[in-house]
């Protein structure tokens, strides 16, 4: 929409940071878990940031759309420069950063099946 996102937009949520990017298998297998994810704590305080390495905007866009990837996304078309993947030292992808409701790193770079017993333990 190309409207500013700070971290302050998702103040008071436990935030997931995902990294990822149109042309990474591994970050679209990743997508389906999000998705069912997204859409169990949607109602509680729990936000999803996308984070793309893209280079394409079309691609980007598109992969937005077609996979319908409902959460908040950004992308500064920089790829491996990507400023936010630079502020918290990505240099692989999937990748994600977990924040608590104070937005202190609680968790980084959680599988699938970790980031689904992570949530199920903070929204029991």
């Amino acid at each position: 929409k190309g409207e500013s996102v700070t971290l302050n937009t998702f103040k008071d949520k436990y935030l997931l940071i995902d990294f990822w990017a149109s042309w990474c298998d591994s970050c679209m297998e990743e997508q389906a878990t999000l998705k069912k994810l997204s859409k169990k704590y949607k109602k509680q305080k729990f936000a999803i940031l996308g984070v793309s390495l893209d280079v394409e905007k079309d691609k980007w866009k598109e992969t937005i759309k077609n996979d319908t990837l409902s959460w908040e996304q950004i992308t500064d078309f920089k790829g491996w420069d990507n400023t936010v993947a630079k502020q918290f030292g990505v240099n692989t992808i999937p990748s994600n950063v977990l924040l608590d409701t104070d937005g202190k790193i609680i968790a980084v770079n959680l599988t699938k099946e970790e980031l689904t017993d992570k949530l199920e333990g903070i929204f029991k």
